[in-house]
C-alpha cells in the first residue's frame, strides 16, 4: 500500500532540513568539526617567537612587565615577564591545584583566584592549596625577540 504525504508534512521536513544546513554552516558542524585552534604555533623546533617590536608585546620592553601568551596545544597561556634587562622567564599560568587560570604577576606574585593558591613570579608556591610549582620553559631573549621553548 501506497503512502501518501500531505503537502504540510512535505512542508515541514524540507523547512527542518533548511534549518539543520544553516545550523551546520554558522555553527561549524555544531563545533565538532572545522574548529580553528588559536594561538601561536610553535615552529619545528618547538620554540614561539615574539618580537618586542610588536604592540602587542610591548609590556616585555619594561623590566616587571608581563603578560600572557596563547600557544597551540597549551591549554592556558603562558605567563612570560621581564625580569630584568637580559633575562625572560615563562611559566604556565594553569593552577597545579585544580587547574584554574592564574593572574598575571602583581606585586611580586602570582595568584589563582579560583581557591588562594599563590607563587613567586618564577612559579615557587608560597601558599597553598597548590602543593607543586607552575611548570617553567626555557625562554631566553635575543636582541628584540622572546624566544620561548615548549
Amino acid at each position: 500500500m501506497k503512502r501518501s504525504v500531505t503537502r504540510r508534512a512535505a512542508f515541514l521536513q524540507i523547512a527542518g532540513m533548511g534549518i539543520l544546513v544553516t545550523a551546520f554552516r554558522s555553527f561549524g558542524f555544531l563545533g565538532l568539526f572545522g574548529k580553528k585552534q588559536k594561538g601561536l604555533e610553535p615552529d619545528a623546533d618547538g620554540a614561539v617567537r615574539l618580537s618586542l617590536g610588536d604592540e602587542k608585546y610591548r609590556p616585555l620592553n619594561e623590566t616587571g612587565g608581563a603578560l600572557k601568551v596563547d600557544i597551540r596545544g597549551m591549554g592556558k597561556p603562558v605567563i612570560v615577564i621581564r625580569k630584568d634587562k637580559d633575562t625572560v622567564l615563562a611559566v604556565s599560568s594553569k593552577c597545579t591545584h585544580l587547574g584554574c587560570e592564574v593572574d598575571l604577576p602583581e606585586n611580586g606574585t602570582i595568584d589563582c583566584h579560583c581557591h588562594g593558591s599563590e607563587f613567586k613570579t618564577d612559579g615557587t608556591v608560597i601558599k597553598g592549596p597548590a602543593k607543586q610549582n607552575l611548570p617553567e620553559f626555557k625562554a631566553s631573549l635575543d636582541k628584540d625577540t622572546v624566544i620561548i621553548f615548549i
